[in-house]
């Protein structure tokens, strides 16, 4: 038995991002993940290549996305579909790639950096915007960073190696993203410990969504000395208890089995969900109520260079309320 080890379990009192309780092994994929804020240099006379590698794996990038995207619509997840598809939508902007190629010719970086830089420069506007949902969305643009890198890189994911190889997962990230919790979910990930986010962000929905639970720390570096060790999340009570090496756990309670449900004759109102008006034209509405929420954000996430005019809201908006005709519909404005 290592010395350095705990001879009781030690509890730490957390702040709970998604609930739940999980057993599993403390693990730290950062550690072993391609590096973000990495300078990579590169001859002068490479910018052409380096243009020509950027647009192949942004494209690489932009069918992996997709495949996630229809995964999740498989299983009947319309809305958590629609925050990939928002990533998605950033990859395939002209004005982006536009952006990213001059930062390769005229700044001399390498494909890596040039992303890198971009992505920062639109996380950095919305951050400033003074909007909190716009600040929630920042995560969303260092993700696609953290991917393309990835890809880039030529090399197979340290982030998916490690979590193959520890297991049931618990990792501890400094920042949480939405790809993380689809690669966990399919890598058999029991919880996640991270250092920054709210209950709001889109990785935290989309743990909500598959019940991960997702627990926040002040720091992961206080974690240190437990990587490979037992930890109880308990994203019930707001804690995390270290446990000691070769010491049974009591079966974790209060977690809910799936139920069967019975038919009934209760009446039942279909309603759907849009983030792009452009989903309903020509789209069949028998049997459908209505639109039960239309994300206006989307139309925002989707213009990497500046937010819509007015005169392009106007567009938009006018062609989906003439999709709908005199159907009911919820719309959520961007505050």
């Amino acid at each position: 038995m290592n010395e350095n080890w705990p001879m009781e379990n030690i509890k730490i009192d957390c702040t709970v991002l998604s609930p739940g309780k999980a057993v599993g092994s403390l693990c730290f994929p950062e550690r072993m993940s391609t590096a973000v804020g990495t300078v990579t240099s590169f001859s002068e006379h490479d910018t052409r290549k380096e243009s020509q590698r950027f647009k192949y794996h942004a494209a690489k990038l932009s069918e992996d996305i997709q495949a996630d995207i229809d995964r999740v619509e498989q299983e009947g997840r319309e809305s958590e579909s629609d925050i990939l598809r928002a990533h998605s939508d950033i990859l395939k902007d002209s004005e982006y790639h536009n952006r990213v190629h001059h930062a390769i010719e005229e700044m001399e970086l390498a494909a890596e950096d040039a992303v890198e830089h971009v992505l920062d420069e639109i996380a950095q506007m919305l951050a400033d915007s003074g909007s909190e949902l716009f600040k929630e969305r920042v995560s969303d643009f260092r993700d696609l960073t953290f991917r393309l890198r990835e890809h880039l890189a030529e090399e197979p994911s340290a982030f998916d190696h490690l979590l193959a190889s520890v297991t049931d997962p618990v990792p501890a990230v400094s920042e949480l993203f939405p790809s993380m919790i689809l690669r966990g979910r399919k890598q058999g990930v029991k919880a996640f410990i991270t250092e920054s986010g709210t209950p709001f962000s889109h990785a935290i929905i989309l743990a909500k969504s598959f019940s991960i639970p997702v627990i926040l720390v002040p720091a992961i570096s206080a974690l240190d000395q437990h990587v490979g060790v037992q930890v109880l999340v308990d994203g019930e009570n707001g804690n995390i208890v270290v446990l000691t090496p070769g010491e049974k756990h009591e079966p974790l309670r209060g977690v809910s089995e799936p139920q069967r449900v019975e038919s009934t004759n209760i009446p039942v109102k279909l309603w759907i969900n849009v983030t792009d008006p452009a989903q309903l034209h020509a789209f069949d509405w028998e049997g459908i109520e209505g639109v039960g929420l239309y994300r206006t954000e989307a139309l925002f996430m989707s213009k990497t260079a500046h937010f819509p005019s007015e005169r392009e809201q106007l567009k938009v908006y006018s062609d989906f309320f003439k999709f709908c005709g005199d159907r009911p519909v919820t719309i959520r404005t961007v505050d």
